[in-house]
């Protein structure tokens, strides 16, 4: 596994990716931390990995339908009209 030294980085992109591989925090608390907004976080840390060539994991839209009821029928109802 490559290691990444945090020395090249400002100490605002070292605090995140402290907060968020040391300490485990959410993109949420380490937006409120720093004060800017989750998607702020979310573009500092992608900015660290894309820099030091670790691996970014893609984008995936999903797009979830909601679950619908399934009517149970019973057998003779479906094969005996």
């Amino acid at each position: 596994m490559k290691k990444l030294l945090l020395t090249g980085l400002s100490d605002r992109q070292r605090d995140a990716w402290k907060m968020r591989y040391t300490y485990g925090w959410r993109m949420k608390r380490i937006a409120i931390e720093l004060g800017i907004s989750t998607s702020g976080a979310s573009k500092i840390i992608r900015r660290i990995q894309k820099s030091s060539g670790l691996a970014i994991r893609p984008y995936i839209s999903v797009i979830r339908t909601k679950p619908r009821p399934v009517r149970a029928r019973s057998l003779s109802r479906a094969f005996n009209w």
